[in-house]
């Protein structure tokens, strides 16, 4: 099982060594507010996912061909599993930048009354986009980011695939990517 406030600690520091807190102060709001825009922005990749039914992962390769397993040297991995663990992957980063504590998580069953009810699964992840928000504004980063990762994990059973699996999975890849993923601003 992976120990996620472990595996936060070379989040952030994956996140350092390429480049993404190079020029920033952490004491100020426009960079907490700046990464908390980032989750939002996954949380949208994931909702997007989810309207187009890219429920499993698949790969994409420098081109931007689209495969339904890995092959060549460079292939990114796409799909809901892989917009949950970008998820993931920020909030632990967050948690450790900002020293949060201890991640948290109790996933609970979540049953919806059709699985294959794709309205059903967008309203849970824009349900924990609201929780999230709501979250932060009532009882601070710590519980939000706890309820965040928590609902990944609910969801990612709900649709049925391991989110450990896909959190290691595009942290490798991350490893392999260029700083600042070959020039991006922030």
């Amino acid at each position: 099982m992976l120990d996620l406030n472990q595996f936060a600690k070379e989040c952030h520091a994956l996140s350092r060594a390429k480049g993404w807190y190079e020029g920033r102060d952490l004491q100020s709001e426009d960079t907490r507010d700046a990464m908390i825009e980032l989750i939002h922005s996954e949380l949208s990749e994931a909702t997007e996912c989810i309207r187009s039914n890219r429920l499993v992962t698949d790969y994409e390769d420098a081109d931007g061909n689209i495969f339904d397993k890995k092959y060549g040297a460079y292939v990114k991995p796409c799909g809901l599993p892989s917009e949950l663990a970008d998820v993931v992957i920020r909030a632990l980063d967050f948690k450790e930048a900002y020293e949060l504590g201890t991640v948290e998580i109790k996933v609970h069953k979540y049953h919806f009354s059709d699985p294959n009810n794709a309205n059903e699964k967008l309203a849970y992840i824009r349900q924990t986009r609201r929780r999230f928000e709501n979250l932060i504004t009532a009882f601070g980063f710590q519980e939000a980011i706890n309820y965040l990762i928590q609902d990944c994990y609910v969801l990612a059973d709900i649709i049925g695939f391991c989110l450990h699996t896909a959190i290691l999975e595009k942290h490798a890849f991350n490893q392999t990517r260029p700083h600042r993923h070959g020039g991006k601003a922030a």
